[in-house]
């Protein structure tokens, strides 16, 4: 054994140590442990070949964008109402591009359709999506926006559609508007040339004129030459409805009464009065004014905005025939419709300017705002409706 107290190696043994152990790593390792290492940690080195990078794959915009669910689901409701009248998407696109007015007749098709049509925000939508030639779809995959999407691709869509759909309203609103003004020309003719309702008003005023004692406590008078009290010459039509609100002293009639007994007795004693060197019976007035009652349910103002707004449909109509860049024979059948309701019209405009002319002077006739004529076959229809109520009625005045 060696002494525990044999000295420290020295500095130059130390050195000789540490020299052999920092030799070459790989003389500790056998060669499979070896190979191992390296395969495990060591960086493959770059042979020179290129990989590609994966290729990213971009997802298609989603075009949803313009409409919301709620305004989907109405679209698409709309589009389900094509198949009842045996017409696709594509059919109805095609015939408001070249306003095919035999495809598309019914209003209420026409009217689903301007309700569904694109508004102005989805229209700014839209206007931002590019399409490359041949695309029709915008990489859209709704069914209700990619209809609204092509809507707008039309070229004045808006007012094809509603070109269409006044054509197809036309008949109906023109026998309207044409069955209302001549009603109210016949009428206003009878109510300015009834002799009966000429004996009726002098009855009235001269009844007036008895009562008040000639004071001219209302109505349109003047006082004559030393304070003396002028007789009432005119007065509102209006006062026609307070004769059956003013009673008798014992409240068993009123002056409606009284004045249909008046004329009754008349009637039976004289037979006929003498109105403008014409023989008349004051009772036939219900003869004479028919059709009044009916008129006065028609408002002048009502039917000037009518032909206000067929005047500009009709305009607009032609608008289009003067832009629309066709030569088809669709576009062919739509001018010949369009060219009836325009010889049409100039007829009914005729008659309506007649019938404005009419009720104008009607108006002046009783002194009333000319606006309202119908106010004047309210008020008369009124007043001699009450004869049915009347206690004086008679067989005679039924």
């Amino acid at each position: 054994m060696g002494s525990i107290n044999s000295p420290a190696p020295t500095k130059s043994a130390v050195k000789r140590r540490r020299a052999s152990m920092a030799g070459d790593p790989a003389s500790y390792l056998k060669e499979n442990e070896l190979s191992k290492l390296t395969s495990m940690f060591s960086k493959k080195q770059n042979t020179g070949a290129i990989k590609k990078k994966p290729e990213v794959v971009q997802k298609p915009e989603n075009r949803l964008l313009t409409i919301d669910s709620t305004r989907s689901t109405n679209v698409s409701i709309g589009l389900t109402s094509f198949k009842s009248n045996n017409v696709t998407v594509d059919n109805v696109l095609e015939a408001i591009e070249g306003m095919n007015s035999e495809v598309l007749h019914n209003p209420d098709l026409l009217l689903r359709i301007k309700e569904m049509m694109p508004n102005e925000s989805e229209l700014k939508s839209f206007s931002k999506i590019r399409v490359k030639d041949g695309d029709t779809t915008g990489g859209i995959t709704n069914t209700a926006e990619l209809f609204l999407w092509n809507l707008s691709r039309i070229p004045d869509f808006k007012k094809k559609v509603n070109c269409l759909l006044f054509l197809s309203q036309y008949a109906s609103r023109i026998e309207s508007l044409t069955e209302r003004v001549g009603l109210l020309t016949e009428a206003g003719n009878a109510v300015m040339k009834s002799t009966g309702l000429k004996e009726v008003m002098k009855s009235i005023l001269a009844i007036g004129n008895a009562m008040n004692g000639g004071s001219g406590s209302s109505g349109h008078n003047t006082r004559s030459a030393g304070n003396q009290p002028a007789a009432i010459k005119a007065f509102k039509l209006s006062s026609l409805l307070k004769l059956s609100q003013t009673k008798s002293t014992d409240n068993t009639a009123t002056i409606m009464d009284y004045l249909l007994q008046l004329l009754y007795e008349r009637t039976q004693t004289q037979g006929t009065t003498e109105v403008d060197g014409k023989a008349v019976k004051a009772l036939d007035i219900e003869n004479e004014l028919n059709g009044v009652h009916a008129c006065s349910k028609f408002s002048l103002s009502e039917i000037k905005g009518e032909v206000k707004s067929m005047e500009n449909d009709i305009r607009s109509m032609n608008t289009i025939i003067a832009t629309i860049k066709s030569s088809t024979d669709i576009l062919s059948v739509f001018e010949k419709q369009a060219n009836s309701v325009n010889e049409q019209y100039k007829k009914t405009e005729v008659l309506v300017s007649e019938c404005i002319t009419l009720c104008t002077d009607l108006c002046k006739y009783f002194s009333e705002d000319e606006t309202t004529p119908h106010l004047i076959f309210d008020v008369l229809s009124s007043f001699w409706c009450y004869k049915d109520k009347s206690s004086y009625h008679t067989e005679e005045t039924r």
